[in-house]
C-alpha cells in the first residue's frame, strides 16, 4: 500500500530570546517526524533572507518548516506566510512560547 506523504505546513514560532523556541522546535520535530519539520533558524543561517531562501527551498520539495527566529511583530511574521501562501500551503501556525523576562534571562545565561 503506497502511503501518501501529508502536505507541507508551515510553523512560525514567536518569542523573545530565552523563551524556549528552539527546544520547542526540536521536540515538535522529533513528535511530528512523519510530517517531516525541517528547522530553520537564523541563529545557525544567519539572515532573514537566507532563512526565506531556505524556507522556499524545502517548500518545493514537499518538506514542511518550523521558523525558529523571535517574529515579535506582525511584519515579521508576514515574511513567512506569504511565502507559505506562495507555495499554496494549506496550514500555516503560529506559536506564542511566552515567559516572564526573568526567566528568559536566566534561559539566555545557561547558553
Amino acid at each position: 500500500m503506497i502511503q501518501e506523504k501529508p502536505p507541507a505546513s508551515v510553523m512560525i514560532l514567536v518569542g523573545i530570546p530565552g523563551s524556549g523556541k528552539s527546544t520547542f522546535a526540536k521536540k515538535y520535530q522529533e513528535l511530528y517526524k512523519e510530517r517531516n519539520y525541517q528547522i530553520i533558524t537564523q541563529d545557525v543561517l544567519g539572515s532573514r533572507n537566507k532563512c526565506l531562501d531556505k524556507m522556499h527551498e524545502l517548500l518545493e520539495n514537499g518538506k514542511s518548516v518550523i521558523i525558529d527566529r523571535c517574529n515579535v511583530t506582525v511584519e515579521q511574521r508576514d515574511w513567512w506566510i506569504q511565502a507559505a501562501m506562495y507555495h499554496n500551503v494549506n496550514l500555516i501556525q503560529c506559536v506564542v512560547l511566552e515567559v516572564d523576562d526573568q526567566e528568559a534571562i536566566a534561559q539566555i545565561e545557561l547558553r
